[in-house]
């Protein structure tokens, strides 16, 4: 089964691929309808999924959000990922920004049709 939540017009697929949890199955990861990509656009819609949940905060049943601000090069890669608001559980926190810096690849923002560096920010529920 997969799930999806918008955010600003991409969407975060998270597929239930922790084995035997229920409780993953009924909360996976997702991203919320506000975020800004400073003129970029996602590409890939899958970079976030239920693996980058943290098995530690899955047996305990931890839970929050996530906001982080990250660079978008010219090149489309997130680097420079930072938490600007914690969920209030440092796991939660490392694991928002391992998988955007990993994996997530944007068209860059354009100016006068040059690519362009940008910087972006979003929100993760977990």
């Amino acid at each position: 089964m997969v799930r999806a939540g918008p955010v600003a017009g991409l969407t975060l697929a998270c597929a239930n691929l922790c084995a035997g949890s229920a409780y993953a199955q009924a909360n996976p990861p997702t991203a919320e309808p506000n975020a800004d990509l400073g003129g970029a656009q996602l590409v890939n819609r899958d970079w976030f999924t239920l693996r980058d949940y943290p098995r530690t905060a899955l047996s305990y049943r931890l839970s929050g959000r996530v906001m982080v601000a990250f660079d978008i090069t010219a090149e489309g890669r997130a680097t420079n990922c930072r938490v600007v608001h914690s969920s209030g559980h440092d796991v939660l926190d490392r694991a928002a920004c391992r998988p955007l810096e990993r994996k997530a690849r944007f068209i860059p923002a354009m100016d006068n049709g040059t690519a362009v560096a940008t910087t972006g920010w979003l929100n993760i529920d977990f």
